[in-house]
C-alpha cells in the first residue's frame, strides 16, 4: 500500500533516501576467479577427484566463450556427506582469493550505509553462492547475491525500481530481517563485461573494470554512452567515505518532509536486498560469514540450478 508521501507502509520504518547503490559482479570483479578455481582443485584432490579433469573441462568451456562452474563436477563425485565436508573445507580455506581492493570498497559501502549487492550470472547456483560464502569470510561481510541465467544486468537493475522511479532497498540487520527502507535515484554497476553493462538504466552509470590478466569475449563488445569509465581497479572510495557518510541520507518523517540527520543516527545494517515491487527475477540468498555450506545448499535446492 502506498501512503501520500509515496512510500509503500507495508516496508519497514524508517526510510531513508541517498544518491547512489552499488551493483557488484562477482567473477574477475571482486574476485579471482582462476585464483579461486585453482584451490577448488587443489582442495578436491584430497576427495580423490583428479582435479586434471576439470582443468581440461574448464579451458574447453572458456574457450568456446562459455561460463565454467566446476562445482558441478565435485557435486557428481561426492556423497552428501563428502560434499559438505568439502564445500566447509574450500570456505574455511585462507588462502586469498579475492583482489586487493575488494574489502576496502565492502568496507566502505557499509562504513557508508550504502545499498549494495551482487548480482552475478552463473550456470550453477550453488557454485555461485560457495564463492559469495568465499568472500563473506575473506571479508568479514554479509552480502545478498542474486544468480542471473543471462548477463543482463541493467534489466536486472531495472526490477529493483520501485513505484516513485528510485531504487528501493531494503536495510538488513544482524538477524537477515529489514529494519530500514532505503531509496536511491541511481545505480553504479561494477562489471568487467560490456555485454552486462548492454542496457545499463539512464539514471545510472557504470564502471567497466578490466582486471589484469583476465580476458573474455564478452568483455570488449562495446559499451553504451552513459557507462564510459573503463578502469583497471575499484575507485579507492575510503577518501572520501567520511563525506559520503555526513551528507548521504535525509529521513523521510510522516509528515513527507526530509530531515537532515546525524550519520550516527543511520541504522547498523550488515546488508541490502531489492525491496522488490514485484516477484523476483532470479534467485537470491544473503550471505553472511556465518552462512555454512549446508544452508547455501539448501537454499540452491529451494531456488533450483540455473540451466543452460
Amino acid at each position: 500500500m502506498i501512503n501520500h508521501c509515496g512510500v509503500s507502509t507495508d516496508t519497514p520504518q524508517p526510510h531513508f533516501a541517498g544518491p547512489e547503490g552499488w551493483a557488484l559482479d562477482l567473477d574477475r570483479t571482486l574476485m579471482d576467479s582462476q585464483t579461486a578455481a585453482d584451490r577448488l582443485i587443489a582442495i578436491v584432490g584430497y576427495f580423490g577427484i583428479d582435479g586434471t579433469i576439470i582443468q581440461k573441462a574448464q579451458k574447453e568451456t572458456e574457450a568456446d566463450g562459455g561460463t565454467f562452474a566446476p562445482l558441478s563436477f565435485v557435486e557428481a563425485q561426492l556423497d552428501e556427506i563428502a560434499l559438505n565436508e568439502f564445500g566447509e573445507a574450500y570456505l574455511n580455506d585462507e588462502k586469498n582469493v579475492l583482489y586487493d581492493d575488494t574489502a576496502t570498497l565492502l568496507y566502505t559501502l557499509h562504513y557508508t550505509g550504502t545499498p549494495h549487492l551482487i548480482p552475478t550470472y552463473g550456470r550453477h547456483v550453488l557454485g555461485q553462492y560457495l564463492k559469495g560464502g568465499k568472500l563473506a569470510r575473506q571479508t568479514g561481510r554479509s552480502i545478498y547475491m542474486e544468480v542471473m541465467s543471462d548477463s543482463n544486468k541493467g534489466t536486472q537493475e531495472e526490477s529493483w525500481r520501485g513505484p516513485q522511479g528510485t531504487y528501493d532497498f531494503e536495510a538488513l540487520n544482524s538477524y537477515g530481517k529489514p529494519d530500514a527502507a532505503h531509496h536511491v535515484r541511481s545505480m553504479v554497476l561494477v562489471d568487467d563485461k560490456d555485454t552486462s553493462h548492454a542496457n545499463t538504466p539512464a539514471d545510472s552509470r557504470g564502471l567497466n573494470l578490466k582486471r589484469a590478466g583476465a580476458t573474455l569475449k564478452s568483455q570488449n563488445t562495446g559499451l553504451p554512452e552513459n557507462v564510459k569509465d573503463r578502469v583497471d581497479r575499484i575507485p579507492d572510495l575510503w577518501a572520501a567515505a567520511a563525506q559520503i557518510k555526513t551528507g548521504r541520507y535525509i529521513i523521510e518523517q510522516a509528515g513527507c518532509s526530509p530531515i537532515a540527520i546525524n550519520p550516527h543516527m543511520l541504522p547498523h545494517a550488515i546488508g541490502f536486498r531489492p525491496a522488490y515491487p514485484n516477484t523476483p527475477r532470479y534467485p537470491g540468498l544473503f550471505i553472511t560469514p556465518a552462512t555454512s555450506f549446508e544452508e547455501m545448499r539448501e537454499a540452491a535446492f529451494r531456488h533450483k540450478t540455473v540451466a543452460t
